[in-house]
């Protein structure tokens, strides 16, 4: 079982991320994590 525990990935928070840019606001509820916050700027980007 600690081998499990060893090669498990961590588990994530789950909460609401709110980035807010001059009057635009962008709010992700459920999964906060580095990677969601890539995708979402990322996407502010484009």
């Amino acid at each position: 079982m600690e081998a499990q525990a060893q090669g498990a990935k961590p588990v994530s928070p789950v909460g609401t991320m709110e980035i807010r840019i001059g009057r635009a606001v962008v709010k992700v509820d459920g999964l906060v994590d580095a990677d969601m916050l890539r995708i979402v700027l990322g996407s502010l980007r484009s």
